[in-house]
């Protein structure tokens, strides 16, 4: 999922992805844009959505409180 969400966010068509661990030593996988990426962006993009609207009814509660 962070891999699909970073290829969304920069809008890379692929990623590659590293890892390493002592005793498995370097992974390295290249994950190509898909269905699920997809997924993610439209899933992101309701979020965003959401959140704006949130964000906009909280501001006036916000200046209402201030005092």
């Amino acid at each position: 999922q962070q891999v699909h969400f970073s290829m969304v966010v920069t809008g890379l068509s692929e990623w590659h992805f590293y890892s390493w661990h002592p005793r498995y030593k370097a992974h390295h996988a290249i994950i190509q844009r898909d269905e699920y990426t997809d997924k993610v962006e439209s899933a992101v993009g309701e979020f965003v959505s959401y959140y704006k609207a949130a964000l906009e009814a909280a501001i006036p509660m916000l200046k209402l409180n201030k005092n």
